[in-house]
């Protein structure tokens, strides 16, 4: 589960984090407007990808901690439930083996 509510988080933030490419167009878009000069595009996108990583290692960094935070506030409700399975599972086996005792004490009859 945790692994799952992981990958939904992260595909969120995916679809909303800027690409390179996207980047590089905003840029260029910057650029025809006047307000970047082409001898500092380089340097821009790579200020912007620079900041655009970090943010992202930081935010994964945050919900790293907070899905570790759901996990353990759901762990005790998810351990009783193997529990309560792991006695059922007990008490089917239990059964199994009284029904092959009386299947075998059957054939010999």
């Amino acid at each position: 589960m945790e692994a799952t509510l992981k990958k939904l988080v992260l595909a969120g933030i995916g679809a909303v984090s800027l690409t390179k490419e996207k980047v590089e167009e905003l840029v260029d878009d910057l650029v025809k407007r006047g307000e970047v000069a082409e001898a500092d595009r380089a340097k821009f996108v790579k200020e912007a990808a620079d900041k655009i990583d970090a943010y992202s290692r930081q935010v994964r960094g945050w919900i790293d901690e907070e899905v570790g935070k759901a996990t353990e506030r759901l762990k005790p409700k998810f351990q009783k439930d193997i529990e309560q399975l792991n006695e059922q599972v007990q008490a089917m086996r239990n059964e199994i083996a009284e029904l092959r005792k009386e299947i075998a004490s059957l054939k010999k009859a």
